[in-house]
């Protein structure tokens, strides 16, 4: 699975749990115009303790 199809995948799960996220790494700066060599997906999700 490629990196994009991989972020559409879990974007759906992380929207329905409702779990903020956002992308970062060389993914997030390709998009945005400054392509790099990694083909990494880096995530930061909002991580709360529920009780």
């Amino acid at each position: 699975m490629n990196p994009p199809d991989l972020l559409r995948r879990l974007s759906v799960l992380l929207d329905r749990a409702g779990i903020s996220y956002m992308v970062t790494g060389s993914f997030a700066s390709s998009v945005y115009g400054m392509g790099r060599a990694s083909q990494d997906l880096d995530l930061i999700i909002a991580a709360m303790n529920r009780r």
